[in-house]
């Protein structure tokens, strides 16, 4: 037996939500309640909230967090925000799941389904466009972007050999002139015990790197850092690795830790001291960290700018599925 359940509001959905979750095989931090509630409460507050849950005999087998507007079905929350969307499904139920999300999403009013940031790898795009072209619906699944991944090696020494001989020798030179240059030191902060001072360091140093990154600030997108900040801090899963310069810090990542992967949300630098390439090389010794605590991959997510080449990482694509009703 099927039943199907719609939510306008996380209050009602959350706790079931949260329970979905731990069992589905999508852990990223963007697929949490808490993360899209609160997208929803600082950065757009009147977007529509239709969180679908699908029961098989009474057992909630999986939800699909959707915003349904003018007759345009999406996922919760924005591109600057999230690296990854998806549905959030119990493994071995992405069949039943997809059929019945499908067979009820044609029975309500919608001109197009746009779904992007998709991660590659996600059953979604298996199974969610073979049954809307059962239904003779315009289906097409395209790379969006890519989320560069770099998979970790064993330990520092095997990272850097495997790297290409150019690109090696560039983060090795970089490197000795910093030691050779200045009076470093690395800092983490991590688990309960991130202090005020290294998110204002985050702030401060994301604003400085570049206009484009200023300009990404308002009110709403401060509050909404404070906020996932507090819970990734509870929940043990935010790191945010410094570079220090004399008593100074220069360069800082905030790095979201999923299992064993490190995911690199952002990060900022004070161009004061670009000359000795303190962004990149934090960002090195973020990898380096990574390692000693032996995780598997260091995930730059969206974006292909160069750094993340230079450093190792490897294109992985993620995908949009653009749905139309074929005309009659």
């Amino acid at each position: 037996m099927i039943k199907i359940l719609t939510h306008h509001n996380f209050t009602d959905a959350k706790l079931h939500w949260d329970q979905i979750f731990e069992k589905s095989t999508n852990s990223t931090p963007f697929l949490t309640s808490w993360w899209n509630q609160t997208w929803h409460k600082y950065i757009d507050v009147n977007a529509s909230i239709d969180i679908i849950e699908i029961y098989e005999n009474e057992s909630l087998i999986g939800i699909a967090p959707l915003s349904i507007k003018d007759k345009i079905v999406k996922f919760i929350g924005d591109e600057d925000l999230y690296d990854y969307r998806d549905f959030i499904v119990i493994k071995g139920k992405e069949i039943i799941f997809f059929e019945q999300l499908a067979k009820h999403l044609s029975e309500i009013t919608w001109d197009k389904i746009e779904l992007n940031s998709i991660p590659s790898g996600s059953a979604t795009l298996n199974y969610l466009p073979k049954f809307f072209e059962i239904k003779e619906n315009n289906v097409s699944i395209y790379p969006e972007n890519s989320t560069p991944t770099l998979v970790l090696a064993q330990n520092w020494n095997d990272y850097l050999s495997q790297l290409p001989k150019k690109n090696r020798h560039e983060l090795k030179r970089k490197i000795k002139r910093l030691e050779s240059q200045t009076n470093y030191k690395t800092h983490i902060c991590s688990n309960q015990n991130i202090h005020e001072s290294c998110l204002n360091n985050f702030f401060n140093l994301h604003k400085l790197s570049s206009k484009e990154k200023s300009d990404f600030w308002n009110p709403e997108r401060e509050r909404f850092f404070e906020n996932i900040s507090r819970e990734l801090i509870r929940n043990e899963s935010l790191i945010l690795h410094s570079l220090i310069l004399g008593n100074k810090c220069v360069a800082i990542a905030y790095i979201l830790q999923s299992n064993e992967s490190f995911l690199l949300y952002n990060s900022g630098f004070n161009p004061e001291f670009s000359q000795y390439s303190v962004g990149l090389i934090n960002t090195a010794f973020a990898i380096q960290h990574a390692i000693t605590a032996s995780g598997k991959e260091f995930n730059f997510l969206k974006g292909k700018e160069k750094y993340k080449y230079h450093l190792g990482a490897q294109d992985i694509n993620i995908f949009n599925i653009s749905i139309s009703k074929s005309l009659p």
